[in-house]
């Protein structure tokens, strides 16, 4: 089972935030998509203006996912 970062989130009774993960299934199907997220993940949180590109272009080949869909 592969896991990605959706964000960090603070819940009902924390100070600090929580880093959150989306479980995906194992499919071979699945590296491409998996390996160009984290890339792209990579340039989000170090705020760099290349991930909305990269998420542009992800959402262009996939656009059913919804992780891809919120952070284009």
């Amino acid at each position: 089972m592969w896991f990605r970062p959706m964000g960090q989130v603070v819940v009902k009774g924390k100070q600090e935030a929580l880093s959150v993960f989306n479980p995906l299934a194992a499919y071979s199907l699945l590296d491409d998509l998996m390996e160009k997220y984290a890339e792209a993940y990579a340039l989000l949180t170090a705020e760099d203006s290349l991930a909305t590109h990269r998420f542009a272009r992800l959402r262009s080949r996939y656009s059913d996912d919804p992780l891809v869909n919120f952070y284009w």
